[in-house]
């Protein structure tokens, strides 16, 4: 499955929505890096954020640590948390290895991931 992705942002939640499918390419998160980047420039520094990641499976190691640094990049620019929705435990595992963050959960439902965005920051942890 080739790969595919939307980024979205919610004002009114201050919530940026990441969407990623199929297996991306080095090229493919390039192009996703800068859809992002767009995102969170439009969103400042106070927001959180949400990627369902459902239909995404373990990606090479390259694509992996691309992503990674990608991540590491956003949470160095944003107060907020994020919540990472897998389907599998090895998603988990690669997610805990690219992008390990104190304000950074894994979940396996969107449910589980959307109640804990939605509880305030004091409650959540």
């Amino acid at each position: 499955m080739m790969g595919a992705f939307d980024v979205s942002y919610d004002a009114g939640r201050r919530r940026v929505r990441i969407v990623v499918k199929g297996y991306l390419s080095p090229s493919e998160v390039s192009a996703f890096a800068a859809t992002l980047n767009a995102a969170v420039r439009n969103a400042g520094s106070d927001f959180d954020g949400i990627v369902e990641s459902l239909d995404f499976p373990v990606q090479t190691n390259e694509v992996a640590d691309m992503l990674g640094m990608l991540g590491q990049g956003i949470m160095s620019r944003m107060t907020g948390r994020v919540a990472v929705v897998v389907a599998s435990v090895l998603n988990k595992m690669q997610v805990d290895r690219t992008l390990a963050n104190p304000r950074l959960r894994v979940f396996r439902t969107l449910a589980e991931a959307e109640h804990w965005l939605d509880t305030p920051t004091t409650e959540a942890t």
